[in-house]
């Protein structure tokens, strides 16, 4: 199925050299370019599709024929966010050539985690960004060739105790095997549900972090070559129950940026982040999913650990954050929440997951994270919920995989 776009620019010239991008960036893929000449038409054709990717000029008219307006593309931006007729893209960039506009309307896009560029005829710059999100829908959408994966789901964590003893305490008849020369320890085991079973392998970091996460998890790929790559564990809620299980919707590194100075003795993080989204089909899938509540209830009834499950579990589908330390300070989290306001949560390995999926040679996985809540990062974090957050987020994946996700069905027909 080929990638949509939808384009919406007034000026020739720029339409011109977005689509000669697209033609040279990824020469071999299907990428549908749609166009709309002012806000009113961007809105109807929004209406009718559901692009995987806009490009969105911002001083644009509100109809043909009109003047341009400075605020024309902020019309369609806060149209999507805000009237659900309106069929949301995967991604959003704006591109706009007047660099007072970018500063004046940048947060807009950023709150989304999205990205509002500054495009000059005489510059490079907008190309190698825009030329990087290209790269990764078309390899975020790029089909494996067929019989090319040798197992069905790759199952990682950053913590043997807690994490992955919640893992190994699924249903699945794990089994134990070591490789000469490879310190990790793998467990392999199929899920097996009415009409699926997902054959699996399972195996936890040496420590937490990014780095350990990211080299596990490309070992992994390579090794086993998984159609779908998991990382489930705990990690600290923006708000919400002991518990309620986070899934990431993007992830990306809140420590990426730039270390700056006054000239005198005063110094300031210029944050710079690249956020890398889940794939659209798993998206819609964690969407789907959660509109039934029964297995988060069943979840919640079957715990019989003795910490208390709090209220009803939930599952929160948004962004969250990567970090390379443990977060006991609040006011951290209300930073990075001011940033992103749709923040879910924090925690230390996704990001070096995604990357590595994004990374790997074909075939490439489907990476996802889901994490359960154990703590909301202040002063009052403990150990104390951790059984519980890994319990809940792990039988999550379970049920999860179960029920969404396209492999072999029991009988060898594609599900």
């Amino acid at each position: 199925m080929p990638l949509s776009m939808l384009l919406v620019e007034d000026s020739v010239r720029k339409e011109d050299r977005v689509r000669e991008l697209v033609a040279r960036i990824l020469p071999d893929a299907e990428f549908d370019i749609h166009t709309a000449r002012s806000a009113t038409e961007a809105g109807s054709r929004l209406k009718k599709h559901r692009y995987d990717l806009l490009v969105l000029d911002i001083q644009l008219p509100m109809r043909d024929m009109e003047n341009p307006k400075a605020d024309g593309g902020l019309v369609v931006l806060r149209a999507l966010k805000e009237r659900k007729e309106y069929n949301r893209p995967t991604y959003v960039v704006g591109l706009s050539a007047f660099p007072e506009l970018v500063t004046q309307f940048e947060a807009d896009f950023s709150e989304e985690m999205w990205h509002l560029i500054y495009y000059r005829e005489d510059s490079d710059d907008w190309t190698l960004k825009l030329s990087r999100l290209l790269i990764h829908l078309a390899d975020s959408v790029r089909p494996a060739p067929d019989g090319s994966y040798e197992y069905d789901i790759a199952i990682i964590t950053a913590l043997h105790k807690v994490e992955l003893e919640a893992v190994l305490a699924l249903r699945v008849d794990w089994t134990r095997k070591d490789f000469d020369g490879d310190p990790t320890v793998y467990h392999f085991g199929d899920l097996v549900g009415p009409s699926r079973r997902l054959r699996a392998v399972t195996a936890a970091a040496t420590e937490v972090g990014m780095p350990t996460a990211s080299a596990l998890a490309m070992k992994m790929v390579m090794k086993f070559k998984p159609r779908y790559l998991a990382l489930v564990g705990i990690a600290a809620g923006v708000k919400g129950h002991f518990g309620d299980i986070l899934v990431a919707s993007q992830v990306w590194d809140y420590g990426s940026g730039r270390l700056s100075t006054d000239g005198h003795s005063k110094s300031a993080f210029e944050p710079a982040p690249s956020p890398i989204p889940m794939a659209p089909f798993l998206h819609s899938r964690f969407e789907a999913f959660g509109l039934d509540a029964s297995p988060l209830r069943r979840i919640q009834s079957n715990w019989s650990g003795t910490e208390s499950r709090g209220g009803p579990l939930e599952a929160k589908l948004g962004p969250i954050a990567s970090g390379a330390a443990v977060v006991a300070d609040r006011p951290i989290i209300d930073d990075l929440v001011s940033r992103n306001r749709k923040l879910i949560g924090i925690e230390m390995e996704a990001y070096g997951v995604f990357v590595a999926a994004a990374q790997a040679p074909d075939p490439k996985p489907l990476v996802m994270c889901v994490k359960g809540i154990c703590d909301f990062g202040d002063v009052e974090k403990n150990d104390e919920y951790q059984r519980y957050a890994a319990y809940t987020s792990s039988h999550y994946l379970y049920e999860f995989a179960l029920t969404e996700l396209a492999v072999e069905d029991v009988k060898g027909k594609h599900v």
